[in-house]
């Protein structure tokens, strides 16, 4: 599978992350980036790299990401004091393609809403054509700050987003 090699000294360039199980999450108050792993052939997620601090370096390998952007975030108590929270985001995800090229796959908006702690619905839908702006935008400043980091060239591809009916998870 095609990836992009990233060390954990690129990544603290690209400032505060966390290396969850099959991802790495860089958060950014209400946005977020995460990467998505893929394995090395041994199967593992990461590499020791030969010590160059006192500190132990690791690779990566990243064949995605995507951007979430926090559209909305209500909190309200009724009048017996329980609180309902309600979440609408938006996600937009791009592929490695090789080369340093990003394509755009896919978009869509979610709704999370809890009551009293509890969750109580939810739910999909595409991407609001007014939003669509603002993920590329976002996207753009990761795939230029990637750029930086890597001292390689990194692109967002043209071309058409392949949307929800692009088998997005035999693609990532």
């Amino acid at each position: 599978m095609v990836a992009l090699y990233l060390t954990s000294l690129q990544l603290n360039q690209l400032g505060r992350y966390k290396v969850a199980r099959n991802f790495i999450l860089l958060p950014r108050g209400k946005t977020h980036i995460r990467l998505d792993q893929v394995e090395f052939a041994n199967g593992n997620l990461s590499q020791p790299l030969p010590l160059v601090s006192a500190q132990t370096e690791y690779a990566y390998l990243i064949s995605s990401f995507h951007v979430k952007i926090d559209a909305v975030h209500e909190v309200s108590t009724d009048e017996d004091m329980i609180k309902t929270i309600t979440d609408w985001s938006d996600y937009l995800y791009f592929k490695y393609v090789d080369g340093g090229v990003w394509q755009p796959l896919w978009g869509y908006s979610k709704l999370m809403k809890t009551v009293g702690g509890k969750f109580s619905g939810g739910g999909k839908d595409t991407l609001p054509v007014a939003s669509w702006g603002d993920m590329m935008v976002a996207g753009q400043k990761f795939i230029n700050r990637l750029s930086q980091v890597t001292k390689e060239p990194q692109n967002m591809a043209c071309g058409p987003i392949q949307g929800e009916g692009a088998n997005l998870v035999g693609h990532l």
